[in-house]
């Protein structure tokens, strides 16, 4: 059964904010399987030009296994624009091995990297310590705003 990212993200921001307040999901611990799922997010600005302008840095130290991305554009684009995600060495790097070609510019989204992975993306991918999540806007992204949330577990 494919994630139901909608829900999950959904989920997540509700677990988040149970009270009205923001709340570090940070350590919980899958009963399942006993390791911590964590999450993070960006805050995504569009400058009005191409390139990667958005980044997100492994915080932890170590390896970690992205379980997911998601994308949610609460305002497209005015041009007919794309979104590559993906991982780099550096904040500059263009890649787009979670999510390729995203439309930004035709509505309001929310993609997944496991649902809308494009040609190149997908889940399960492994981000080592001091690396990136990029985002990369093609086309014209003028006028973009999102969050990127990265759900995510240490491997080590």
């Amino acid at each position: 059964m494919a994630w139901d990212g909608k829900a999950l993200l959904f989920g997540l921001h509700a677990l988040a904010q149970r009270d009205g307040r923001d709340h570090d999901l940070t350590g919980r611990v899958d009963a399942k399987h006993g390791f911590p799922i964590l999450s993070d997010k960006v805050t995504l600005v569009t400058s009005g030009t191409t390139g990667v302008d958005n980044f997100w840095l492994n915080p932890t130290g170590r390896e970690i296994l992205i379980l997911d991305a998601f994308l949610h554009m609460t305002t497209e684009a005015t041009g007919a624009a794309t979104a590559d995600v993906g991982i780099g060495a550096t904040a500059t790097t263009s890649d787009d091995t979670l999510m390729d070609g995203v439309d930004i510019g035709a509505a309001a989204i929310l993609a997944t990297a496991s649902n809308n992975p494009g040609t190149d993306g997908g889940t399960g991918r492994i981000v080592a310590s001091g690396e990136y999540v990029t985002v990369d806007w093609k086309a014209d992204p003028a006028g973009g705003v999102g969050i990127l949330y990265v759900l995510y577990v240490p491997t080590g």
